[in-house]
């Protein structure tokens, strides 16, 4: 899509539209997030489609004695990679995840004990 076509929408907004499509608890500053930038950059690779894409899957989806198949969620923050071990990658996972990296998911009572 073009991206002069997409219409800006302010990161507040965005998660607040994330979070009723996926009924999520949020708990957001007062003011802010601010910005029409993206929460996150989503990206995937191909295991098995180039010498690039096979070296990268050969070194994250082995940890220790343990072998991962793919397809694997990784997240990426500032040179970390992080393997999200038993995530099914669907967006309402997905979503989920980046509201508790980026520290906007409000803790459920479940979680707090």
């Amino acid at each position: 899509m073009n991206k002069a076509l997409k219409k800006q929408v302010k990161r507040r907004d965005r998660l607040e539209e994330l979070a009723k499509k996926y009924e999520l608890k949020l708990k957001l500053p007062s003011k802010g997030p601010f910005g029409m930038d993206a929460l996150i950059k989503v990206g995937a690779v191909c295991c098995d489609c180039d010498e690039g894409g096979e070296a990268f899957c050969a070194s994250s989806l082995k940890r220790g004695e343990e072998d991962f198949k793919p397809p694997a969620v990784f997240w990426l923050s500032k040179g970390k990679r992080n393997l999200l071990k038993d995530m099914e990658p669907t967006a309402p996972n997905l979503v989920t995840h980046m509201a508790e990296e980026l520290g906007f998911k409000a803790k459920t009572s479940n979680e707090e004990l």
